[in-house]
Formats: C-alpha cells, sequence, structure tokens
C-alpha cells in the first residue's frame, strides 16, 4: 500500500518534470523558427544539441517512471532497468551541467585544474584509501 502511494504522489507532480524537458525542446524550435525568417541566422551550438538530449532523456524518463506498476519495482531486474534510465538522465545532467561550466573562461580553468590535480594524485589517493581498509579490518578483527 505505502509502495502504491509513493508511485500516486510521484504521478501527481510528474507533469512538471515532463513540462520543464518539453520547455527545452519549444526553446530549441523557436530558435529554428527564428532562423527560417531571419537574415542572420542563430547556429545550431553544441549547447543547445546538449539541451535536445538532456530534455529528451528527461521526457522519456518520466514517462517511464511514472507508467511504472508496483510489481515492476518489487522485481530486482526490473527494478536495475528503471534505475538504469534515472542513471542516465543524471549523467547528461550533470555534462549539461559541466558543459556550461566550460564556456566560462575562468571557471574552465579552474574546472581542468582540478581534474589534472587529480588524475596527478590518483595513485597517491589509492594508496591512502588501501591503507584505510586495511586499518579499518585490522581494528575491526581486534575490537
Amino acid at each position: 500500500m505505502l509502495l502504491e502511494d509513493k508511485i500516486k504522489e510521484y504521478n501527481s507532480i510528474n507533469y512538471l518534470g515532463t513540462l520543464f524537458s518539453a520547455t527545452l525542446v519549444l526553446h530549441l524550435m523557436t530558435k529554428a523558427l527564428f532562423n527560417v525568417f531571419a537574415k542572420v541566422k542563430m547556429p545550431l551550438d553544441k549547447w543547445s544539441v546538449i539541451d535536445l538530449l538532456c530534455s529528451m532523456f528527461n521526457i522519456v524518463c518520466f514517462n517511464v517512471i511514472g507508467s511504472v506498476k508496483p510489481i515492476q519495482i518489487i522485481d530486482p531486474l526490473q527494478k536495475e532497468n528503471l534505475d538504469y534510465y534515472v542513471i542516465a538522465v543524471v549523467i547528461v545532467g550533470w555534462i549539461r551541467f559541466f558543459g556550461y561550466f566550460l564556456m566560462v573562461r575562468n571557471i574552465s580553468k579552474l574546472i581542468m585544474t582540478l581534474v589534472r590535480i587529480l588524475y596527478e594524485t590518483f595513485s597517491f589517493i589509492f594508496i591512502v584509501l588501501s591503507y584505510l581498509t586495511i586499518m579499518s579490518t585490522i581494528f575491526t578483527m581486534l575490537f
């Protein structure tokens, strides 16, 4: 009964996610319509394509998750497939989010520097995590 109530609660606000995602598609359509009638065309840049991709993933995910039945959530295999939908939406959303930050020059340099630092310190992080794992295992065996 709790599961059915949560599905109904989700479906009561599900349309908002679909609506907000549809506005991204509408934005791209208005950009294309503008290009039909304008003398100076607005190029279809990569950010618009990422917006379109993100909105399509969101719309599909909202509709798939919104049409879920309680038995699909209880069954581990079907639940895993639903989780893959959500994971894909989250990944595309984060790509969109960080893509916007890469447009701003100062923030772009900062992000690229942080990525480089993490890459260069990967071996150190691995050694520290290994040490913590071994020490926590020894600690739990002693106490």
